[in-house]
């Protein structure tokens, strides 16, 4: 009995026109050769990586749909990621029909993988024998074979295809893996050219919200992007929910939701003081040490707590603190915290600093307007100067700012 497959011959249905990333679309197409410019005796395979909410999907789709040649997708599947040799089997089943002109070794090697012989084929003649039977397919016909979540790919799969991606010359291989908050990325080496998917420009994400039919600000595009590092997903969930925020309210940052689910799963790993401590970090105006250690230690916790974030990779060091790798970390830790702590922390702040931040930190823990409060920052403004920060969103509880409600297009 063969074992299931996770190839399919035709794209994923992603949400709304693709746009932007320019540069990255140029480059993958110069490495898998569909248009002039590839360096000679370079293989035709590139790996895309990028971050959960990045628009990976999207940009595979739009490569293929680019490409002008027949496209095999597969994906990884993390139910399937223990099954030896499953999406193998799945490309090898949809290129059967020019197994016949493979050697024999190496048709046999093919043949034990859909037969699912318990005892595998050898791993050098399965790799011959798939890169073989892509390049007599890719002789026939041109064609690109594109696999998304490399990440969840088997581990004898992930064996083959990147051996395929270094050495097919006739087909173009396209690898994609998710990478993110304490994920390493698939270890390819140095043997096969990276795209990185970073976050969004305000230019792109400026028309990538106008193509989905919001007519948002310049000045509310930008602050979008800064706060969600430019990750698109986290990008259209933010505007959408600012659709729906009460006038008046400050910008509450939302993810998308793959990155939901892998920062839960990230944040599970770490310990709860961690991520309190984390909590206060992320809710400090500077992350300046000499402003968060005091209020660490008001609410018993320790600079100690925060280590375990960083062997992770979650904050870094900077000359006088630590900080994000990840602007949507913020995000991430609040909404684990509940809402009383986050306040009992933005009180411990508002307790430990000077005016005008003071008053900002008062601001963000009322939930209605509160007229001392106003008559604070109002006399606060001028010693305030051009500042813009203010703390991060958690729940009902905004500092003001004059956002503009964007407008939102039926059915969104």
């Amino acid at each position: 009995m063969g074992r299931p497959g996770s190839l399919r011959s035709v794209a994923p249905v992603v949400e709304g026109p693709f746009v932007g990333r320019a540069a990255e679309l140029r480059a993958v197409h110069r490495m898998l050769g569909l248009v002039p410019g590839r360096p000679a005796g370079h293989c035709a395979g590139v790996i895309v990586v990028g971050a959960p909410g990045c628009g990976r999907t999207a940009f595979l789709a739009a490569v293929a749909g680019s490409a002008g040649r027949a496209v095999h997708w597969a994906r990884g599947v993390e139910a399937e990621s223990d099954l030896p040799f499953v999406a193998v089997a799945g490309l090898i089943r949809s290129l059967a029909a020019h197994l016949d002109r493979l050697p024999l070794g190496e048709r046999a090697a093919l043949r034990a993988v859909l037969d699912a012989d318990p005892a595998g084929p050898p791993i050098s003649a399965l790799c011959r024998g798939v890169l073989g039977l892509v390049e007599v397919a890719a002789g026939e016909q041109p064609l690109v074979l594109v696999v998304d979540d490399l990440q969840w790919v088997d581990a004898g799969s992930r064996r083959v295809l990147l051996f395929v991606a270094r050495h097919a010359v006739r087909a173009g291989v396209l690898l994609a893996s998710r990478i993110g908050p304490c994920r390493v990325p698939v270890d390819v080496g140095e043997s096969l050219p990276v795209v990185r998917l970073d976050g969004l420009d305000g230019t792109d994400a400026a028309r990538m919200l106008e193509a989905r039919g919001f007519d948002v600000g310049p000045a509310v595009v930008a602050e979008v992007v800064a706060r969600t590092g430019g990750n698109p997903a986290a990008v259209l969930a933010t505007v959408r929910g600012l659709a729906t925020a009460r006038p008046g309210t400050g910008l509450p940052v939302r993810l998308g939701a793959a990155s939901a689910r892998v920062w839960a799963a990230v944040l599970d790993e770490i310990p709860g003081r961690t991520t309190q401590a984390l909590a206060v970090l992320v809710t400090s105006a500077s992350a300046r040490l000499a402003e968060v250690e005091p209020v660490l230690g008001a609410l018993g916790l320790s600079l100690a707590d925060i280590e375990p974030a960083e062997r992770a990779g979650l904050v870094e060091r900077c000359p006088d603190g630590l900080r994000p790798t990840d602007p949507l970390l913020a995000t991430a830790v609040l909404s684990r915290v509940p809402l009383a702590t986050h306040r009992l922390i933005l009180r411990t702040f508002a307790d430990h600093a000077d005016e005008p931040v003071r008053c900002e930190y008062q601001a963000a823990t009322r939930t209605a307007p509160d007229d001392g409060v106003a008559s604070a920052l109002a006399a606060a403004a001028p010693t305030a100067g051009a500042t813009t920060w203010s703390p991060p969103v958690s729940g009902p509880a905004r500092p003001s700012s004059p956002w503009t409600t964007p407008t939102v297009p039926t059915g969104s």
